[in-house]
């Protein structure tokens, strides 16, 4: 057995590129007797993942600082931008994971 070269790196695929892989892979698969279901269930959420990593802009906290905030009544003066706000940021959670409902307008991931 000989060593590797030490100078050349293997080529390590993405984790985009192996999500993507195992969804094909499923997506194959999904034909065969009993394995339809899991199958299908395992590839809508590994497309989800392939969204969440290509997408590039904040993604979405759990929102306690904002209902706090409204609450308060720190958004008293600028509602337009709230409504801005809360809409760019609905845009992002369906963005991600159900992209086809998005009006064409607010569709940034093919």
């Amino acid at each position: 057995m000989t060593e590797p070269s030490r100078g050349l790196r293997p080529q390590v695929p993405t984790m985009a590129n192996l999500l993507r892989t195992v969804r094909d892979y499923l997506d194959s698969h999904a034909g065969q007797p009993g394995n339809r279901f899991q199958a299908q269930v395992a590839s809508y959420l590994l497309a989800i993942c392939e969204r969440e990593i290509a997408y590039r802009g904040p993604m979405l906290d759990d929102g306690a600082q904002l209902c706090a905030a409204i609450r308060d009544g720190a958004h008293d003066a600028c509602w337009d931008d709230l409504i801005t706000r809360l809409l760019d940021e609905t845009v992002v959670a369906v963005e991600v994971t159900r992209p086809e409902l998005l009006d064409p307008m607010h569709r940034a991931i093919p």
